[in-house]
């Protein structure tokens, strides 16, 4: 029994390091799993609240009375509910109640509260207002009771203003409001205008003020008009007086921001009054408790900073213990433990204190020392490029850490919980719930412990570990001599404390604290249980929720406010013309006014109401009470790691700067740094990987690099591309410029021989015959073998591609020749870029001879709402002002709702051109063409394609030379290809029914392609596309900085007059071509389509009683298509896909094409737009000089 005894200290060690070896291998797991957890607590605990009565305010609901005074009484009755009377008079009493907030004494005579109270009044008589549907009614015109006693026929008001007869100047003038008050109430005048004014006691501090009014609700819909007022009323605020509706408590649902804030308020309001109740030595007693707890927390984050912490991992102490807080909570629930929320406010404090927040702390600072105690590297420079063997395990030093310090930590909190589980037995009323919470909150911040902290501190050492190895890689990259003694130092110079437990130490670190925290504890169980304190004590008369419904009653009669009104109102019935009949009196709930603090300046007042307003919005979209608290938790969580993980990402950026340094000093270094990027990044993998040279190659490149130099073993070379070097420092450093080129450096090649390079120049028939004889054919050759070859025409030049199976090679040996052969001799070396592009794409598709490529500026205009979808617009454009000025327009139209666009037609064109030996053949086949043979040629052509469907055809004689216009739809391609074999095949059949047709051309100029003609214009090709917009004459102004006038007489000047001047064919536009050109190259178009495309006609005039712009683009001979052509380069491609439009729709086929020519057009009418108003506006020319001429100085020849 002794010997399991002496055991089980050692299980439960390895217990615990079991617990916090999983928590530290699957820290991101643990930490979820906790969350989890205690969003189930939490969630769990609020729906106990919420089903819970004792937040909700048990003070009576009021509602309205009515009461009666029939024709042969002088006093009111209240008024039976089943009683229905015909023959009455009506009124309809509403009351306004101004007062301070609960527990603020303002002096509601106070003279400047009177001017807000003579404001307010003013505002309910004469200036709001309640529409009817058809008419604005007043309380003085239209809805009040009209007095008798007087010639006025003034409306009934009951203010405490009328001691001042209503007058402004009165009031200011009054020097002493307190008597002006008691003259009046001596002369019994004024007793119910004011509550709780005690002038025996020569105060001047009544507690409220009154208003009266009185409605006439005689009449179907009076009653309806004085509720509206009422509830205007109840949303009102005057200077210092703000609503907060009515006395009535109205249903509020459950788990809602106004539910929580009420119950918060009515919590506060209980404890309020259990301080004002509160022994002197309670209050010290709480006092001394909160101060306790928030010297608790700032010695938690002194602690943390000292270890090197300053706020994670005291946050991460915090929601350990709120996690445990919460776990306790429920767990008390469930047993059936009720904690009054009132004892709960005084408890946290000394449940902060329990909890104490120094073991975490014990445990992160013995898990540091053993980080500190691991040996680094017995050299700094050796094994430098696996940093496993420069760092600690973080997984071995948490486990160290928790093997040391566990087992005391565990022993701590069994000796706290066992001190309160004994307070919990004591039976003493409030101690008891609290004893018993205290000690499973304890239990709970125990399991979280090395749980969830352990799975934080473990990611944060790991932190750490990234961004200590990264500092060690460069500092040894930069050649600075570091030892294990001043690394240790720097990182770890905050762990010096002796206090720590070393080895063969028994001692606990700094026992002194648990200590204490254990008196405290002891000693505040003690003073409860000889109740030297009362603190945990409630005086609340219901200790348990309570389900009962709130009490409702009605508005008392016989209140000092309101039985005085009802008398003088029954008095001047009686002398009224009716007043023979009984008067019925509804007395509706007051509406509470209360008195605000006095903020101060109005700026402060603006953000006082500017607070509200966003508390507001905030109460009416927040209604969820779980999601929307959890959210801002999880969001928490997120910002700090990832605050972290960019802290972390930031030092590869140092390392990349100290690569930089050593491109300056010569090759060995650069191969140097080659080699060691290329075992420490991880970005580098999908190079590849050069073998070593062999040694002859190792000598040749040694005497050429440094003839002096050492031979060293080279590392080897990472290259994707021709240009080594280049690619190496792009690859390295974004930032980093591409290095000079060095002489003393061997040409590199990317061909997988490295025989490009040669060292013996072979003769022709020698690279004949290895080119015969070579399994690898010509690839086998240099490329100056290559040069020669195709010089001496055995190789043509036109062909290298499929020649040397290479095309990047090809495009090199291609530019070698002709640069050879120019005048200039400078294509060889020139800045016309060759490397890092996907030749394969372009071979056989489209371009041939390739020698490069050209990158082209895109820029990026919008974002245009089109047809409800806001999008961006590619546009390739050497032009400056172009992307700017499309923008520009974009955001124009957008302001008035965007851009509706319109597909009238889609068919691309083809008309060939055949011949007949007479007129009469030729027409004949016209006729055909129209009527019987339509639907031959149309069976014929569409057996082509499964895209291509034949719409129409028109004819045209020419002599005997007859034109066929065909127009098809061809999905999403453009379909010059398609339709072109589907018009051979249509001819073929055609030449069936006419055999002496001859064929003179596939394509006869009667499409038309490439070319300006009218037809397009007229009857349209590829897509026919419509776009407006309407944009507000302001819009126009602050935007486009002219007006709508101007823009419409500019239009009709320029585009319609000044195009008819010039004979345009389509071309009634400002700059069409411009935008579109520019989207074409973008998206891999034909740019030579934007002859006809370009074909658009410019609208604007006036709408909206000449107040707004209508502007509207047609154009009827777009042709776009997002397969086939350039768009299969992956360039053209990312734009496409930028616009969702890329390749073949899946289900409709064609729609990605229209949408495109949809995007085109509408881009057109913003440019157009924006042009116009700059020339309408005369800004043009000076946008063009600022942002349009080139800052490069050119060179020039030199003059003598």
């Amino acid at each position: 029994m002794s010997m399991r005894l002496q055991e089980l200290p050692a299980r439960f060690r390895a217990f615990l390091c079991y617990v916090a070896s999983k928590s530290s291998r699957a820290p991101i797991e643990t930490i979820v799993f906790c969350l989890i957890i205690a969003s189930f607590s939490y969630a769990s605990l609020f729906r106990s609240f919420v089903e819970s009565d004792y937040f909700n305010d048990k003070s009576p609901t009021l509602e309205s009375t009515q009461v009666i005074a029939r024709a042969d009484s002088d006093n009111f009755i209240p008024l039976a509910t089943r009683e229905s009377i015909t023959q009455a008079s009506r009124l309809q009493l509403k009351q306004i109640i101004i007062e301070g907030t609960s527990g603020d004494y303002y002096n509601v005579l106070d003279k400047k509260i009177l001017e807000s109270v003579l404001e307010l009044q003013h505002v309910l008589e004469k200036v709001m207002d309640v529409n009817d549907g058809m008419n604005k009614l007043y309380y003085n015109d239209d809805l009040c009771y009209k007095s008798t006693l007087d010639n006025t026929g003034s409306c009934f008001v009951a203010s405490p203003l009328q001691i001042w007869n209503n007058n402004y100047g009165t009031l200011h003038s009054d020097t002493n409001i307190l008597e002006t008050v008691r003259t009046r109430l001596e002369l019994n005048e004024a007793q119910h205008l004011f509550r709780d004014l005690n002038l025996q006691e020569n105060t001047n501090n009544p507690t409220a003020l009154a208003l009266t009014y009185a409605f006439n609700t005689n009449g179907p819909f009076r009653v309806r008009w004085a509720n509206m007022w009422e509830d205007k009323v109840a949303t009102l605020k005057i200077g210092r007086l703000a609503s907060i509706g009515k006395k009535q408590q109205q249903e509020i649902e459950k788990g809602s921001v106004a539910w929580l804030l009420m119950s918060l308020g009515n919590m506060a309001s209980k404890i309020r009054e259990a301080i004002r109740d509160a022994e002197t030595v309670d209050i010290v007693v709480v006092f001394a408790g909160y101060l306790l707890m928030h010297t608790t927390f700032l010695g938690l984050f002194l602690n943390m900073r000292k270890i090197g912490s300053r706020f994670i991992l005291a946050m991460c102490v915090l929601w350990n213990g709120f996690f445990a807080f919460l776990a306790a909570m429920l767990t008390v629930n469930l047993l059936g433990v009720y904690v009054n929320p009132v004892l709960l406010s005084e408890a946290i404090p000394f449940l902060v204190v329990t909890v104490g927040f120094e073991k975490p702390f014990v445990l992160t600072k013995a898990v540091l020392q053993a980080s500190s105690n691991s040996s680094p590297p017995s050299s700094p420079t050796k094994d430098m490029k696996n940093p496993a063997t420069i760092s600690y395990n973080v997984l071995d030093n948490v486990l160290a850490g928790v093997n040391k310090v566990g087992l005391n930590i565990v022993r701590d909190y069994l000796i706290e919980i066992v001190v309160l589980v004994v307070g919990a037995l004591s039976g003493v009323a409030g101690l008891q719930e609290f004893c018993f919470l205290a000690s499973f909150i304890l239990f709970y911040d125990c399991v979280f412990l090395f749980s969830f902290y352990t799975a934080m501190l473990t990611m944060k050492l790991e932190l750490k570990r990234i961004r200590e190895t990264s500092l060690k890689q460069i500092a040894v990259e930069d050649e600075i001599t570091v030892s294990p003694a001043n690394i240790r130092h720097n990182i770890f110079k905050a762990f010096r404390d002796t206090t720590v437990e070393t080895e063969g130490s028994k001692k606990f670190n700094n026992p002194m604290i648990a200590r204490i925290k254990l008196l405290i504890i002891i000693g505040f169980v003690i003073m409860h249980v000889m109740n030297l304190a009362s603190t945990l004590h409630t005086n609340d008369t219901i200790s348990l929720p309570s389900k009962t419904m709130p009490k409702v009653t009605k508005v008392d009669i016989n209140d000092s406010t309101i039985h005085p009104i009802l008398s003088l109102l029954l008095r001047e019935h009686r002398q009224s013309p009716r007043g023979n009949l009984p008067l019925i009196v509804d007395i509706a709930p007051p509406v509470v006014f209360r008195i605000s603090p006095n903020i101060g300046s109005p700026i402060s007042e603006r953000v006082y109401e500017a607070l509200n307003e966003l508390m507001d919005f905030w109460s009416y979209y927040v209604q969820d009470p779980v999601l929307a608290r959890w959210t801002w938790v999880m969001l928490a969580v997120s910002v700090m790691l990832n605050v972290y993980l960019l802290n972390t990402h930031k030092l590869p950026k140092i390392q990349q700067q100290s690569m930089k340094k050593t491109f300056t000093s010569g090759p060995n270094i650069v191969a140097d740094a080659i080699s060691s990027t290329t075992e420490s990044s991880h970005d580098l993998h999908s190079t590849n990987i050069i073998p070593k040279l062999s040694s002859s190659s190792q000598k040749e490149t040694s005497s050429l690099t440094s003839p002096s130099a050492p031979a060293k073993e080279p590392s080897p070379l990472i290259m994707s591309s021709i240009e080594a070097r280049t690619d190496l420092c792009s690859t390295v450093s974004s930032s980093c410029k591409t290095p000079p080129s060095n002489p003393t450096l061997p040409p590199v090649s990317s061909s997988s021989s490295l025989s490009s390079s040669p060292s013996v120049v072979r003769t022709l028939s020698e690279c004949l015959e290895i080119c015969d004889t070579s399994p690898l054919g010509a690839a086998a050759l240099s490329d100056e073998d290559i040069v020669l070859l195709v010089q001496n025409g055995k190789f043509s030049i036109h062909s290298l591609e499929k020649t040397l199976k290479d095309f990047l090679r090809a495009v090199k040996i291609r530019r070698m020749i002709l640069s050879r052969v120019s005048l200039t001799k400078t294509l060889e070396t020139s800045a016309l870029p060759m490397s890092h592009y996907d030749y394969a794409k372009v071979y056989g598709a489209c371009c041939e001879s390739v020698i490069g490529y050209i990158p082209v500026p895109v820029g990026v205009s919008g974002p245009l709402n089109i047809d409800g979808e806001l999008l961006h617009i590619p546009m390739a454009t050497t032009e400056g002002c172009l992307v700017a000025s499309t923008s520009r327009g974009c955001k124009a139209i957008n302001a008035g709702g965007g851009a509706v666009t319109a597909v009238t037609n889609d068919g691309m064109t083809r008309g060939p051109c055949v011949e007949f030996g007479g007129l009469e053949r030729a027409a004949e086949a016209s006729r055909w063409l129209s009527e019987e043979g339509m639907d031959i040629i149309k069976e014929a052509f569409d057996s082509t394609s499964r895209f291509a469907r034949l719409r129409s055809l028109k004819s045209a004689l020419a002599g005997r030379l007859l034109f066929i216009r065909f127009a098809t739809t061809t999905g999403d391609a453009m379909g010059m290809n398609m339709i072109s074999k589907g018009c051979e095949k249509a001819l073929s059949v055609m030449s069936e029914h006419f055999p002496d047709m001859r064929i003179i051309s596939l394509s006869g100029n009667f499409c038309t392609d490439k070319k300006p003609a009218a037809i397009n214009w007229i009857e349209g090709r590829g897509k026919s596309v419509v776009a407006e917009a309407v944009v507000s004459g302001k819009t126009v102004q602050e935007v486009l900085k002219t007006s709508v006038k101007a823009l419409v007489e500019l239009n009709t000047s320029k585009n319609l007059i000044g195009s008819a001047m010039a004979g345009s064919i389509g071309g009634f536009n400002a700059h069409a071509a411009n935008i579109l050109t520019a989207i074409y190259i973008a998206t891999g178009q034909d740019p030579a389509q934007n002859v006809e495309s370009s074909n658009c006609i410019t609208l604007m005039k006036t709408v909206n009683d000449d107040q707004d712009l209508l502007i509207t683009c047609t154009m009827p001979s777009i042709e776009v298509g997002t397969i086939g052509g350039g768009t299969i380069l992956a360039p053209q491609g990312a734009m496409l896909d930028m616009l969702g439009v890329r390749g073949a729709h899946p289900t409709t086929p064609g729609a990605n094409s229209q949408k495109l020519a949809r995007v085109i057009c509408a881009a057109v009418m913003a440019g157009e737009l924006s042009l116009c108003a700059a020339l309408a506006a005369g800004h043009l020319v000076k946008s063009h000089m600022q942002h349009n001429r080139s800052q490069q100085q050119h060179s020039s020849a030199p003059t003598r």
